[in-house]
């Protein structure tokens, strides 16, 4: 009995996000992202990041103060962007929650999720602009656009960014142009 409340209890996502939040807490923080943290607290700025990043990781750190507070931010944030293409998929309900199941309790998305870094960010956004290539629903409503935007200011936050946002508004263009020319526009 108490073996399959444990076994129920696994199958949750949202366990593995406590888990990897609580069993990695504060953070992973490289030296570079440590340094990062100190000249915010020091009202400093840099050009090693881009300054997407560096002033999200200021707002959502408060000032370097509380670097927790950016790792929990990533996490979700690569978890939501994770259920966001699987969900684009045309597939069983049951089968998508197996995958977004694995997903979660996996280490690459711990251990990566929870580290103070852009990539996280980047890979996140790049997820969403890909489930958007893939299939893109219902583009007209306010989700759907406020959902770019987000994932554009996250791909913003590493260099190569630039090149994938290049990427993904020539093929939505693409996509656009033959949406109007078979509409007779």
């Amino acid at each position: 009995m108490l073996m399959k409340r444990f076994l129920k209890l696994l199958k949750s996502p949202y366990l593995a996000i406590l888990f990897y939040y609580l069993a990695l807490f504060p953070s992973r923080i490289y030296r570079d992202s440590t340094e990062m943290m100190q000249m915010m607290r020091d009202g400093k700025t840099t050009d090693q990041w881009t300054a997407t990043y560096f002033r999200f990781s200021q707002v959502i750190s408060v000032n370097g103060k509380y670097p927790f507070l950016l790792s929990l931010v990533g996490l979700l944030t690569l978890y939501w962007a994770t259920i966001f293409l699987v969900n684009r998929f045309e597939l069983d309900n049951k089968l998508k929650k197996r995958v977004i199941l694995f997903f979660s309790w996996s280490p690459f998305f711990g251990v990566f999720g929870m580290t103070i870094t852009h990539e996280v960010f980047y890979v996140s956004g790049a997820l969403i602009l890909i489930s958007f290539i893939i299939s893109p629903k219902k583009l007209d409503s306010f989700e759907s656009k406020f959902t770019i935007a987000y994932a554009v200011l996250l791909i913003t936050m590493e260099f190569l960014g630039l090149i994938l946002l290049f990427f993904f508004l020539s093929i939505m263009m693409k996509r656009w142009n033959k949406f109007l020319v078979s509409m007779g526009l």
